[in-house]
């Protein structure tokens, strides 16, 4: 009995070495590795990279040939329209690419302490898992799909942790409700233990910004992070993300269509067409002095308040409204609507529509305006565009 109670305690020793030894692998790799690529102030170097995927077509070139820089402790964004190449791009940084996927070129990531670079398009196995979420994590886009509606949220960020080599279930707890209380969850005592389905579309976000930041990695790769999102809570999201550049210290690689989220938050823009950069800068370059045409494009094709949105014919020819919605019949006429919820377990009601009054003509645009859980009356107003918009007083 003796003899089997120590062969287990050895056994468990060996074990503990070898998790240490995991743990160690990348810090170690890139501590012994040189700089060539890298400067001091440069994190990561996107050199030459190229992506192409295997279909029953043939291959598909995504990424040709791109080249750009992230400095530390800075915003980079990434913007261009859909199938542009920027998605891939970023998930090539942590090689989070499926099987069809070949690359080609480098890309030199540093740690954090800038004593070491390595290739992550050569890194495999512990290697390749100590730099996903320890030097380089990623927010997707949408939140739904990266949390796991069955588990708590807690135990959902404490996961990367234990893949780091946490063990203590105390500090466990304590690392999540602290990084909770940063991304501005309230009372993360309490809710560390909800699950997903008990958090709105803002909150859950927050959840995963929260579980990138937790490792304190030097790179955040944020994909698309605000779409879908009210434009309250897209600036408490991109304020999240300037705490995790002036407060962790870390780079951000922020993917988006938005060209207003680009001039709010990034301090370099790469700009992707059809898998090729086609200009990079600093944004105040790229916003008042672009060079490329489709980058001119990109930017004038940004609506403006108070500007009409000219549509034009494939022959440039101005495409004018045929009829004045005014002096169109109406088609929708809303009178005191109001929807109410029956409270639960002796909850009041909730009034989610108090009262409205609109009306929809013809040919008519109408927007619909307001916080994502108003519930005071809303009233027509017409806009100078020649559109309603129903908003709150």
């Amino acid at each position: 009995m003796s003899e089997t109670n120590n062969t287990q305690a050895e056994a468990g020793k060996a074990s503990k070495s070898a998790d240490a030894a995991k743990e160690t692998s990348y810090g170690q790799a890139a501590a012994n590795a040189v700089m060539p690529h890298l400067s001091k102030d440069m994190l990561a170097s996107v050199d030459k990279l190229g992506v192409s995927f295997v279909t029953d077509a043939g291959p598909i070139k995504a990424v040709d040939d791109i080249t750009f820089t992230i400095p530390r402790k800075s915003v980079v964004g990434v913007v261009g329209e859909s199938g542009s190449g920027k998605s891939v791009t970023a998930r090539s940084i942590i090689k989070l690419l499926p099987d069809t996927a070949s690359t080609s070129g480098a890309i030199y990531i540093s740690n954090k302490e800038g004593t070491g670079e390595l290739d992550a398009l050569k890194l495999s196995g512990e290697q390749l898992r100590q730099l996903r979420g320890g030097e380089a994590a990623m927010v997707f886009q949408e939140p739904n799909s990266v949390l796991n509606p069955v588990f708590k949220i807690g135990w959902q960020i404490e996961e990367g942790l234990r893949a780091h080599g946490m063990k203590d279930k105390k500090e466990l707890r304590e690392k999540s409700i602290e990084i909770l209380k940063k991304v501005g969850i309230p009372d993360a005592e309490t809710r560390v233990d909800y699950y997903p389905h008990q958090f709105s579309g803002g909150q859950k976000q927050r959840i995963v910004i929260a579980m990138a930041l937790v490792l304190n990695p030097g790179l955040i790769l944020a994909d698309e992070p605000t779409t879908a999102l009210d434009v309250t809570v897209q600036m408490e999201i991109l304020d999240l993300l300037r705490l995790a550049r002036d407060e962790f210290g870390a780079s951000v690689l922020i993917i988006t269509h938005n060209m207003g989220v680009i001039a709010d938050i990034a301090d370099q823009v790469v700009v992707m067409y059809q898998g090729h950069v086609v200009e990079q800068g600093d944004v105040e370059q790229i916003f008042y002095h672009p060079k490329d045409p489709y980058t001119q494009r990109l930017l004038a094709s940004v609506p403006r308040i108070g500007e009409k949105l000219v549509v034009k014919n494939n022959d440039g020819s101005v495409v004018k409204r045929s009829v004045d919605w005014r002096k169109e019949p109406v088609v929708v006429e809303a009178k005191d609507m109001s929807v109410t919820y029956p409270g639960r377990l002796m909850q009041p009601d909730f009034v989610a529509v108090n009262k409205v009054n609109f009306e929809i003509h013809r040919s008519e645009v109408l927007g619909l305006v307001g916080s994502p859980v108003l519930a005071s009356p809303l009233r027509a107003v017409p806009s100078p565009a020649c559109k309603r918009s129903a908003t709150a007083p």
